[in-house]
């Protein structure tokens, strides 16, 4: 999708708390209630912000039918650590780093 949601971001995950909900909070900052952590903005790159921990909401419903969630990790293209904040660019995700340690 050119506009990056159906993508998995902390922004769907019910662990999730922001000022917004559902894609109105991708790339905005907030906090991980499992990680007890806070979640950075990836603004202005605009990337997606993920862990392996993610359990997904209602707000991502209508898009994981498409892409369900292990076909989403699989374009990784590698195995991710548990406990690590990573973002990828939505179209480039072998690209995925490292953001934090949670």
């Amino acid at each position: 999708m050119p506009n990056g949601k159906g993508q998995i971001d902390c922004c769907y995950c019910v662990h999730f708390q922001g000022e917004y909900e559902g894609s109105d909070a991708m790339y905005e900052e907030g906090y991980c209630n499992l990680h007890k952590s806070d979640i950075p903005s990836t603004l202005p790159n605009w990337n997606h912000r993920l862990c392996t921990e993610i359990e997904l909401n209602k707000h991502l419903e209508k898009y994981i039918l498409y892409n369900p969630i292990e076909k989403l990790f699989a374009r990784f293209e590698r195995q991710l650590k548990e406990n690590v904040l990573y973002e990828f660019p939505y179209n480039v995700p072998s690209a995925i780093k490292e953001l934090k340690d949670l």
